[in-house]
Parts: structure tokens; sequence; C-alpha cells
């Protein structure tokens, strides 16, 4: 009688996972108060203070994640990324570095303003964007870095941010899937010269759709303006000195505003939530065979949990067969790599104009992304009890311990 679910057996889960988002009562109220005061949408200002709640949500993003002048609502983390590569003046004939490992949004932002992506490798440890190789794919066309920290796991920053002072690059950070989480003691988003956020339904705060873009004073005043349509006010007309600057209306709703202040509060709370069930999970981990450690920071934030998986340690079973295993027996929020299934400019939704990447290997992506790294949605999956953790610790063992059952039922 067969032992795994994949056969027939008993899964070690059988209760579904909890729907994400959830929708609370705070989230609920916020909407009806913006729906009863008649204020779905504002024309609204760069800088803080205002009665709206795109203002509000301004101000308390700054409060709770500190380091930067402004915090500016999008429409989306895509928006927000090009409107980080407009105001840094990136266009046509330019070049921006970015890795491979990650949603093909990333790499299709720098396609969006003209200008050339130029993939490099990624760090062995966490696969992040790996400084080293980022400066060895430095060119004379290269005029910024485009990083993403993976899962709330986090670039190596400070010696990100040395090469691109070597080379005066602009840094973008994508912390789409890292909000709260912190490199050194300085959270992400702060370090480079523009951070980028998502508050996809997926991600860790949810409203839908939307995004943030988080920038200093310097960088403020460029040639692009993200609403309304090149007008922002008097503080900008002041730093601009007369120009003309070009815009268009990438903002965000006030309905999207009032739903993410509402969750604000609590995504701390839910930070630490999720860290603590990850270093249970991270113990049980341990005591497996073949199942590797992702380093992470204490203070990271995990919108994934990553792990290394040795097939030498299943017998030869490939990770994506071991993967099909864990599912059925109802492990199922999984990635068979960090991201999607294969490195972004072998993606089918990777098309950028003009531009043959047919030729390009990233070693340590490839590796991850075929035979090495699987991520648990950290989403949802981290926020329950720590009975939750056991049971993907425990249907791991259950499946090594069969391993000549899930062979057999292969053929091989």
């Amino acid at each position: 009688m067969p032992k795994l679910a994949i056969n027939g057996g008993t899964p070690i889960r059988t209760e579904p996972y909890p729907i994400w988002p959830p929708v609370l009562d705070a989230e609920i109220e916020a909407v009806n108060r913006v729906l009863r005061e008649g204020q779905m949408g504002r024309i609204t200002r760069f800088g803080n203070g205002g009665s709206n709640e795109t203002d509000k949500l301004r101000e308390a993003w700054t409060a709770q994640y500190p380091g930067k002048d402004y915090a500016l609502p999008c429409s989306s983390c895509c928006t927000a990324l090009e409107l980080a590569l407009r105001n840094a003046g990136i266009g046509p004939g330019d070049e921006v570095i970015t890795p491979p490992s990650t949603w093909v949004a990333s790499n299709l932002a720098p396609s969006q303003v003209g200008a050339d992506v130029v993939f490099a490798d990624v760090s062995p440890d966490n696969y992040c964007l790996d400084p080293e190789a980022v400066e060895a794919a430095i060119t004379e066309r290269t005029r910024a870095i485009l990083l993403v920290h993976v899962g709330g796991y986090c670039a190596r920053m400070d010696e990100m941010m040395a090469v691109a002072e070597r080379h005066d690059l602009v840094v973008i950070e994508d912390c789409a899937q890292a909000q709260g989480s912190k490199y050194k003691g300085r959270f992400v988003g702060t370090w480079g010269h523009f951070g980028c956020f998502s508050f996809d339904v997926g991600k860790l705060m949810p409203s839908g759709e939307g995004g943030m873009l988080t920038l200093d004073a310097d960088d403020l005043a460029g040639d692009w303006i993200y609403g309304t349509c090149g007008h922002a006010g008097a503080q900008i007309d002041a730093l601009a000195e007369g120009r003309h600057i070009d815009g268009w209306n990438y903002r965000m709703t006030e309905l999207q505003a009032a739903i993410l202040l509402a969750k604000l509060g609590r995504a701390e709370e839910e930070k630490w939530v999720r860290i603590k069930n990850a270093e249970h999970l991270r113990s049980r981990l341990a005591e497996i065979e073949g199942i590797g450690d992702v380093p992470h920071d204490p203070e990271q934030t995990y919108y994934s949990f990553m792990f290394k998986y040795d097939a030498a340690a299943f017998k030869g079973v490939h990770k994506r067969r071991f993967a099909e295993a864990l599912a059925a027996e109802g492990i199922n929020k999984l990635f068979s790599s960090p991201s999607d299934q294969e490195p972004a400019y072998r993606s089918a939704y990777f098309n950028p104009h003009g531009r043959d990447y047919s030729n390009v290997f990233c070693p340590v992506a490839e590796r991850a992304y075929e035979h090495e790294a699987i991520g648990i949605s950290g989403v949802e999956v981290l926020l329950g009890p720590e009975t939750d953790m056991d049971q993907i610790a425990d249907a791991i063992v259950k499946i090594q311990d069969n391993i000549d059952e899930l062979i057999s039922s292969d053929g091989q």
C-alpha cells in the first residue's frame, strides 16, 4: 500500500492554507470611509502634510520606514521602476544591469524607457544580484544597477553601493518582495538612489494593485513627474527651476491608499510572526540530509522561505519531481525556483525590443532554477501556527524515507 500522497497515500496536510489576502474590518471601514467622503481619487501633491489618504500614506510610510525624503504612492511597482529610471534620466543607448532570478517586470522596466538590459549572475548564497558579477558586466554604456531583494532576502547593499560609487551608477532597489527587510540595520529601499515596492494582491501588504517609490530630494527634480501630467505643485516647480517637465498619470487611488493605511499598522507584527516561524522551520530542516540553508538575516522579512535541494540525498530524484511529491503532501504553496520556472532571459514574458539574449548564460541562476532552489510562500504559510512549519519538515522527511517508492512510481 503506497505511503506517499502522490501515489495515493494519506497526505501530511489535508487542510488548505488560508486565503490571501485576508479582508479585515479595518480595511472594510477604510474603504467605506473614502466612499462616504466621495474622494475615491484626488489630484495629490508631493511632500508631507495634507488630509487625503495618499498624503497620510506618505507620512505613515516614511515614519515606519525612515531613510528617504519622499515616499510616492504609485499605481504599481512596475510604475515605480519606470519612474525611477526616468527620474534618473536613463533612456535609449544606456545599459541597465539586472538579475535573471526574478519576475520579468524588473528586467522589462529598462526596455520601457528604451534602455538595454544586461544580465549579471546572482550570488550562490541567496540568489540576489552578485556585486562582483555586476562589476564584471559594466561597460562604458552602463548607467544603472536594478537589483531585486528576492523573497525578502537582501542583496549585499554595502558592496553594491561601493561598485556604483566607483563607476558613477544609479542604484534602483526592487523591494517588491522585501517590505520591512533590513540589511545591516538599514531598511531596503533606502540604500540605493530609488526604492520600489509592490502592493499587488500577492504581496506582503496588498491592496489589489499599487506601488511605492522612495527617493531623496536630490533625485526628485528630474525630467519626469508621476502626476498630474507634468504638474506637481509649487514644490516641484521650484525644484525644476522653470524647466519643462514631462509627466503622466501614475498615481495611486484614494481607495488603495486607505486599504494600505489600515494594513501598514500590522505589517511589522506580521513580519515578526513570519520570522519566528521561519526560524523554527529552519531548525527542523537543518536536521534533514540534503536540505541546505539559504542564509537570512534576522531583520529580514520573508516573502518566501527558500531552501536548497540536493538530489544526491534523495537518490537522484530531480528537484521538480520532489516538489510535486511535496505538493501532493499538502505543502502546495511552492516555487520551484526563486521566482518563475527559468531565468528571465529565457522567459516567454521577456521580449525586449531588438536585442538577442540567446547566448546569455548565468551559471548560478541556471543551477538554482534547474536543480537547487525551492521556495515556500511566506506570505500566508508563515503566518500560521508552528505546527504548520512542522508539517513542512515532516513532509520532506516522509518523502526521503519513502524515496524508493517515488522512484518506483516513476518507472526508474
